[in-house]
């Protein structure tokens, strides 16, 4: 059994789902965990999570902060797996002036592939796509940006994939554009 568990209180003025990639309209984003539950065992797995953490640098007058965030973008299933498009960024900011925020204009992305039955990964793919933003644009609440097909998985639409990967003996792998 999987879950997607939204995670974390949700602040005034605020408006659920959202996170630093943007809006919200159809991304998990970052306050969601997503677990599979042993229909035998009764016991809960993390599969992925999202969040953002700080980490300040290190003593002796370096005034830095390393920040960190995962975004959970998109999930889909077949019958037999699950996929999970994440996207990681880290950024180090100086401490000058008030409470710098950091851009994250470099982001990882990654299609993280789960067996359904046991909740075991099976593959961590990176997924080179264009620009977030252009991901983003493209995104058509209904239709979504990470797809199941008879071959493989798609990220993007069909009139604009920005990745395919193959399935290739069990396995995904990266198809050219």
């Amino acid at each position: 059994m999987i879950h997607a568990i939204p995670v974390g209180a949700v602040l005034p003025g605020e408006k659920a789902g959202a996170d630093l990639w943007g809006p919200g309209g159809g991304l998990l984003g970052q306050r969601y965990l997503i677990t599979h539950t042993s229909l035998k065992t009764w016991v809960m797995t993390k599969l992925a999570a999202g969040g953002n953490w700080a980490i300040p640098g290190p003593p002796m007058g370096i005034d830095r902060v390393t920040h960190h965030a995962v975004g959970l973008s998109a999930v889909a299933s077949d019958a037999e797996r699950l996929y999970v498009l994440i996207i990681r960024a880290k950024e180090t900011v100086l401490q000058i002036g008030l409470n710098p925020r950091p851009k994250f204009e470099k982001v990882e992305q990654r299609l993280l592939v789960f067996e359904i039955a046991g909740g075991r990964l099976e593959q961590s793919l990176p997924a080179k796509t264009e620009r977030l933003g252009s991901l983003l644009s493209d995104h058509v609440e209904d239709q979504g940006v990470l797809f199941v097909t008879k071959t493989g998985v798609r990220i993007g639409t069909e009139a604009k994939p920005h990745a395919t990967f193959t399935r290739m003996d069990e396995k995904l792998e990266a198809s050219a554009k």
